[in-house]
């Protein structure tokens, strides 16, 4: 009786958290919230798991047993020198925790007696080099509201704030400070901090399932209610089944079990949901749930249950856990939520599907579970180039493909060590499995190998191909890469080019899980006389190579030149004239147009990508720029190698519009050499102060202007450079939209014929690297008969002219210009 008690008295705890605790935020994620875990706690000089003493004076940065919200510890800087400054500093990195966007709430308990200045509870954004993106600065001065002039006295009060995370941070800092200036005397406690991601409904795209958050149902905020579409079953008479506000992920119920009773056990089964419209026998189906728990004697399980039309159970499948989720902190208050994700296949005759929420393996099971956020939805397709010809793009066909050393269809190991090759469920773009080269070996490598017979069914000799496939990594000593080679009838290896890897990609958090991966394009050219062709993925340029390379949707295309739209040039060679092409292009802030196109500038927020207006539908490049402190630019480097020759001219041809203040936004370009020295360079600026012929008050109503130049390609030049600029100075404001920008070498125009004396002037438009031939007809019907006038007329730079002496008969003529 004394045991059946105990657990009790456990299990109450469980659910309702220590009434002696503040308030803790659902699904904190902040480590050692409450300052209990740590060394010599006890002490004013103890060190919280996790925190750091800094400042000019360390020392005051203490620890409290005088006064807590939850026993039996607090932290606070306690500061009677003005001369210097105590800071607390802990640091969590925001892996898989929270994302640029997402809004973040704070809640912290405080008390405080501040002289002489400001104290403050810092919340700073750190980028992946550590440093400051963004702060939240809540300050303190004079005495807290419940200050009644000792802290053993006095009370707390309890703050809530909200933060959003900004673009690029991988890292949040809380710092408690005890100076604003140095010159800050007095103390500010700290208890119970929470920090969490706001609560929204995280579920897979595409979802079917109802009631996915449990918000829907009746008495809900009791312990008793029924979210709709779910039952509950109790074997005996505890009850087991609840439902839970004390946590969740998205506001504000979670399914609970309870499970207080050795003998007995309780499940929750949602109502059957028909699988038609959504899912046939055979296919597979992405699901998933969030969950905490902490269990003893046995596990508890989340039970996928198929049913036929006859109302027969045909299928079970069951993903089992025990012991404790690796957020749990002691209670259901202020522990944080695992995200499990997991595929099941629909049996054959399944029409509908069950899903239970089950508190025993067997009836000695005790403890609790909760879930939140179940979704299920048909898997998301690779996202494969169109007209793809690669096999197993996403790598979901395979054995063994939940094991590091399954092996996806197709695909071989080879090497030095096979074992580098492995497959991850850690991370992937379609669910649920992405190839990946682990290799901590700096004298063996891992290739991983898959081979194609090429035909007229996908690819043969002399298409370009299009590769696009996603990529993270973290590589040292050396590059990885991904290698596409070309054989013929007899294995020899006609062409081989690599694409190479080093460093860590941009969305690397630190571990494969968390990470981000980086869409990545390329192309090759099928040789002559190809009848194989082969990806190898290979942990080694030099076998030195360590670190971790993994890719996902793999796939190849032949390549299609889309029509361009006639505000193009003809004969344009600069790449993604119209900004169709790239990455997140409906993102703003996040979008990169193919081509090369970066960010720069001292503020990237500034370089944007619009889908307001446009000259080719949909999207233009921006300029939006309300800083009068900072600036944005875009920019793109263009290897001419092979497109133009030292001297030859070039038409250069956008669309603009805009309005500007405190000065000229401006589109640049620049000749390079090889040493990335300028050999010459030229700013467009709009006009100062103003806006285009076109503007009508704001992007979206407003018209483009067309603009066109002729530059000279100087001696030495290797590349071209092209920004895109919101400021001379930071101070300028505005809004600035370019499109359809082209690039093309020059071609001859007649500028014009003038009459001299019975001679013809003509002048065209010319380039100092080329000869010209002039031409003249009498007719153009029913075919022209062309004669030389002159050959081989050495170009110059901008114009040439040539003076038609002749006397030809009738009484018209028409003259051509020919660019030997």
């Amino acid at each position: 009786m004394n045991c059946k008690l105990a657990l009790l008295g456990a299990a109450m705890l469980l659910v309702a958290g220590n009434p002696a605790r503040g308030q803790p935020l659902p699904n904190n994620f902040w480590p050692n919230s409450t300052f209990e875990s740590g060394t010599n706690l006890d002490q004013t000089n103890g060190t919280p798991t996790g925190w750091v003493q800094n400042g000019s004076d360390p020392t005051i940065c203490q620890v409290t047993t005088n006064n807590y919200v939850s026993p039996t510890h607090a932290i606070m800087v306690n500061d009677n020198d003005s001369l210097n400054y105590g800071e607390w500093d802990a640091y969590v990195s925001l892996a898989g925790i929270a994302n640029p966007g997402d809004t973040i709430n704070v809640r912290y308990s405080e008390m405080w007696s501040v002289q002489d200045g400001e104290m403050r509870v810092a919340v700073v954004f750190l980028d992946a080099s550590n440093n400051a993106i963004s702060a939240g600065q809540f300050v303190v001065s004079g005495d807290s509201p419940g200050w009644q002039g000792s802290i053993e006295t006095s009370t707390f009060t309890l703050t809530n704030q909200t933060l959003v995370v900004p673009l690029g941070a991988v890292t949040v800092n809380v710092g408690i400070v005890s100076g604003g200036s140095e010159a800050t005397t007095g103390l500010l406690v700290v208890d119970d901090l929470y920090l969490a991601r706001a609560p929204v409904p995280q579920l897979l795209p595409g979802n079917f399932w109802p009631n996915p958050s449990f918000e829907l149902g009746s008495n809900l905020d009791q312990t008793n209610g029924v979210p709709t579409g779910w039952n509950t079953y109790n074997s005996g008479s505890s009850i087991i089944c609840q439902v839970t506000t004390n946590n969740y992920v998205s506001a504000s119920h979670a399914l609970a079990l309870v499970d207080n009773d050795p003998l007995n056990y309780g499940s929750w089964y949602s109502d059957q949901v028909s699988l038609t419209g959504h899912a046939s026998p055979g296919d597979t189906l992405s699901v998933q749930w969030f969950q905490l728990y902490s269990i003893t004697n046995d596990n508890m399980r989340v039970t996928f249950s198929f049913y036929n039309a006859g109302g027969s159970d045909v299928s079970d499948v069951s993903f089992q856990v025990t012991g404790n989720s690796p957020g749990w902190e002691g209670a259901v208050a202020g522990s944080g939520f695992t995200k499990v994700n997991q595929l099941v296949t629909v049996p054959p005759n399944a029409t509908k599907l069950l899903v239970q929420l089950v508190s025993g393996g067997g009836p000695d099971t005790t403890g609790i579970m909760l879930m939140d956020d179940l979704s299920v939805a048909p898997p998301q397709a690779p996202a494969v180039l169109p007209g793809n010809f690669w096999p197993n793009p996403g790598f979901e066909s395979g054995a063994n493909l939940n094991q590091t050393n399954g092996t996806p269809t197709g695909w071989v190991r080879n090497g030095d060590d096979p074992t580098i090759c492995q497959v991850t469920t850690n991370n992937y773009t379609s669910p649920t499995h992405a190839l990946a080269l682990i290799d901590s070996e700096t004298s063996n490598y891992g290739e991983w190998d898959a081979d194609l017979a090429l035909s007229t069914n996908n690819a043969v000799p002399g298409d370009l191909l299009d590769i696009q496939y996603s990529a993270l990594y973290s590589v040292t000593n050396g590059p990885m890469r991904l290698s596409v080679l070309f054989f013929d009838v007899h294995s020899n290896v006609l062409s081989a080019t690599d694409f190479n890897v080093t460093g860590q990609s941009s969305g690397w958090q630190g571990a494969i899980a968390g990470s981000t991966f980086t869409l990545e394009t390329q192309q090759v050219l099928v040789p002559a006389n190809s009848v194989r062709m082969r990806f190898a993925l290979v942990s080694g340029g030099p076998e030195l190579a360590t670190g971790v390379l993994v890719i996902d949707d793999l796939s190849a295309a032949v390549h299609v030149v889309p029509p361009l739209p006639p505000t193009v040039l003809a004969g344009n060679f600069f790449p993604n004239p119209t900004f169709e092409q790239g990455v997140q292009l409906d993102n703003p802030t996040l979008g990169i147009p193919a081509g090369g196109w970066q960010r720069g500038g001292s503020s990237s927020l500034i370089d944007q990508i619009t889908t307001n207006n446009w000259t080719s539908p949909t999207h233009s490049l921006e300029l939006l720029d309300g800083d009068e402190a900072n600036y944005g630019e875009w920019y793109m480097f263009l290897n001419l190698s092979g497109l133009v020759t030292d001297n030859d001219a070039v038409d250069i041809q956008w669309f603009q519009l805009y309005s500007v203040t405190n000065g000229s936004m401006r589109l640049s370009f620049a000749f390079l050499d090889s040493g990335n020295n300028t050999l010459f360079g030229i700013d467009f600026n709009t006009s100062p102060d103003g806006t285009n012929s076109g503007w009508n008050g704001s992007v979206a109503t407003s018209s483009f202007e067309t603009q066109f130049q002729r530059l000279a390609v100087p001696v030495g030049t290797t590349q071209l450079r092209v920004n895109f600029a919101s400021g001379g100075s930071s101070s300028v404001t505005g809004v600035m939209l370019i499109d359809d920008l082209s690039v093309r070498l020059s071609k001859p125009y007649i500028s014009a014929i003038t009459g001299q004396s019975g001679n013809f002037n003509l002048t065209w438009n010319s380039m100092a690297s080329k000869n010209y031939t002039v031409q003249f007809t009498g007719s153009l019907w029913p075919s022209p008969i062309w004669t030389a006038l002159a050959t081989n007329i050495p170009g110059t730079f901008p114009t040439t002219s040539y003076s038609d002496t002749a006397s030809h008969g009738g009484r018209q003529g028409y003259y051509r210009i020919l660019q030997q």
